[in-house]
């Protein structure tokens, strides 16, 4: 008989020393070519197995001796930003490179300045260091534990991670009641420029001087206007907080427009927060664009599009979730053996107006000219001319009650009526000399209100339709986001939403016990059964209807108005939300259904005024423990009685 072969083993010998030695040695060594160069922005590719360590906040030294750190690695193509200084000094380099290579500094990453304190009152550059000297940290501020945070850190360990259980108040009725924002949560601002987010996110600070807030942190980047427009922020919270808050407050700011300068004063922000969630404490960052981060994905496509001699590129769409995800998943809430800190996101996110107008998103238009179009709502006259099938359709909706308008044709297929007539809401606005950039304050000597200044340049300009996948991408990583209509912001409504476009992913599911709880105890009592009547109400047919279907109705209206007149700079307390929720619950301010935004904006005031004299240990009692208990409510019912 034939004898089989005999089989042996052919796997590899152990590693010895030596041999992983060497191989730690040629990853250090890492060499890349300069393959793309624009001023404050490199290109490289490249040239060792080692290109795995090559990430986001990596240090290198380029052929001439200079430093860089890389911002964004796409399809290999490593873009770096290249730097002047030294550490603890960094700054942008705004000469010209003259070099051809880099080596990877092996283990060396950009790091955030270093504060013994937080830098409360104090105004930092896109590294994180301190501008001016001479101004030191506002008495009061947080001792920093951990040595300086990496610029480009990387997201906690799932096993460092609990779930959310405290709520980040924001001052703003309609998103504390309706979408929560949880302590360690992603939340996006979307809008059209000229929505309200600025004022919204100015709120959001304000309000943490108020109850259980007053242990948060906030870092804000300002991304236009340069060096004056962050000490024109950082006067206005000087003059309008505690300075117990201000102790609480700095600014991060991008002194130039390039991209590169933006991304690297957004991921100094959130190490700054990371330092603080690290020691212990929470921090609240608000970034005021995200531009910055499409901006320098897309001149990474340029520096592809110019090694390739002018071809077409992929979009890469993995890459570039990866990239934003870097950035998103950053929000955290650390267990207590880490410490339970925790660092909140809150982004504002310019939207083109091209989407809501059911354009392609790939069509750049002004997005200004097209803000009337977008709050045009038709009739089933309208369509007089279409066919049957298309009547049909029209008519079911309507008989819904769902408004006809451009975005609900879009998604029927069904094109818009030429020349048809715009129907908007009978609203009138808070105030008529009110924009996204002013807000009524009350004067100290008078009582009259004049016209603030909001000093954070939240939105620059115009965005192009390519930003809509770049918005895509966020949303769907993102842990919630809140969306903003021009439409309804010049109809007088604060904030500018739809109580049912906004959307929040933390707290979702039917195990209570074991879910993220974004909301506070006290809000948990009153908002489920509101945002289930408002789910009940768009199913109502329009047209006339019984008792019980017209209470509905009045009831329903009566609460978006209580939620959406707000006074832009007047933040509400949870104690003041929690009066107004249970005034709604009980029918108190079924009146407000008939009232203009304006009116019923006076009408909460001079009842919250009524309850706060009152009953205000019942207000201080819910802003401190975030509960609702039955004597708290006892006396806001008793202090409404005297007064509806």
């Amino acid at each position: 008989s034939r004898r089989q072969p005999t089989i042996t083993s052919r796997a590899s010998p152990p590693t010895r020393p030596a041999q992983r030695g060497a191989r730690r040695f040629i990853a250090s060594m890492a060499h890349l070519l300069l393959t793309y160069a624009q001023k404050g922005l490199l290109a490289m590719r490249p040239q060792t197995a080692a290109a795995d360590l090559l990430k986001s906040g990596a240090m290198l030294t380029l052929s001439g001796g200079a430093s860089a750190v890389v911002l964004a690695v796409r399809a290999g193509l490593v873009l770096a930003a290249p730097l002047a200084g030294s550490h603890g000094a960094w700054r942008l380099s705004d000469s010209k490179v003259n070099a051809e290579s880099a080596t990877l500094n092996a283990g060396e990453k950009l790091m955030v300045g270093e504060h013994k304190h937080f830098p409360g009152g104090l105004i930092l550059d896109c590294f994180g260091q301190k501008l001016d000297q001479k101004n030191t940290c506002e008495a009061g501020s947080q001792v920093l534990r951990k040595a300086p945070a990496d610029v480009f850190g990387p997201a906690p360990k799932q096993a460092d991670l609990k779930p959310i259980f405290r709520s980040l108040h924001t001052g703003s009725p309609a998103i504390d009641t309706l979408t929560p924002i949880g302590r360690g949560q992603s939340m996006l601002l979307i809008g059209s420029n000229g929505t309200g987010k600025s004022s919204i996110a100015r709120d959001a600070v304000i309000a943490q001087a108020m109850g259980a807030g007053r242990d948060m942190h906030c870092i804000l980047t300002v991304s236009h206007g340069g060096l004056a427009a962050a000490h024109e922020a950082m006067e206005w919270f000087r003059a309008h907080s505690p300075r117990s808050l201000l102790a609480r407050v700095c600014v991060v700011v991008s002194q130039g427009e390039s991209a590169a300068e933006r991304t690297l004063a957004a991921s100094a922000a959130c190490a700054l927060g990371e330092s603080v969630r690290d020691s212990g404490s929470h921090a609240l960052v608000v970034l005021d664009e995200l531009v910055g981060h499409l901006d320098l994905w897309d001149e990474a496509g340029h520096a592809l599009r110019a090694e390739s001699g002018g071809k077409d590129v992929m979009q890469h769409g993995s890459e570039q979730r990866a990239f934003y995800a870097a950035l998103l998943q950053r929000a955290s809430q650390l267990n207590e053996a880490r410490g339970g800190g925790s660092l909140s996101l809150l982004c504002l996110v310019e939207e083109d107006s091209a989407k809501l107008d059911g354009q392609s998103a790939h069509m750049a238009h002004d997005t200004r000219s097209d803000a009337a179009e977008n709050a045009r709502s038709f009739t089933l006259a309208d369509f007089g001319d279409r066919s049957p099938k298309q009547l049909q359709r029209i008519a079911a909706l309507i008989q819904r009650g769902i408004q006809i308008d451009r975005s609900v044709l879009k998604r029927l297929g069904i094109p818009p009526p030429p020349g048809a007539p715009a129907t908007l809401a009978n609203e009138a606005p808070v105030s008529s000399n009110r924009t996204e950039v002013g807000a009524d304050t009350p004067s100290a000597q008078t009582g009259s209100s004049t016209t603030q200044t909001i000093p954070l340049p939240l939105g620059g300009g115009e965005v192009a339709g390519s930003n809509m996948m770049h918005i895509d991408q966020l949303k769907s990583l993102a842990d919630g986001h809140i969306q903003l209509h021009a439409h309804l912001f010049a109809a007088g409504r604060r904030p500018a939403l739809e109580p049912s476009e906004s959307l929040a992913r933390v707290g979702a599911g039917s195990d209570i016990a074991l879910r993220p709880m974004p909301a506070s105890a006290a809000m948990m009592q009153l908002a489920p059964s509101l945002r289930l009547e408002l789910a009940q109400a768009r199913d109502l047919p329009q047209g006339k209807l019984d008792r019980l279907g017209s209470l509905q109705r009045a009831r329903t209206d009566a609460l978006v108005r209580a939620l959406c007149s707000q006074r832009l700079g007047h933040p509400r307390s949870l104690g003041e939300q929690m009066c107004v929720l249970t005034a709604i619950v009980e029918g108190r301010l079924d009146f407000l259904a008939d009232e203009s935004v304006s009116d019923a904006a006076n009408k909460l005031d001079e009842l919250l005024a009524h309850v706060r004299a009152a009953a205000a240990a019942a207000i201080s009692e819910v802003d401190d423990t975030e509960t609702l208990g039955d004597g708290a409510r006892a006396q806001m019912r008793s202090a409404m009685d005297a007064l509806m």
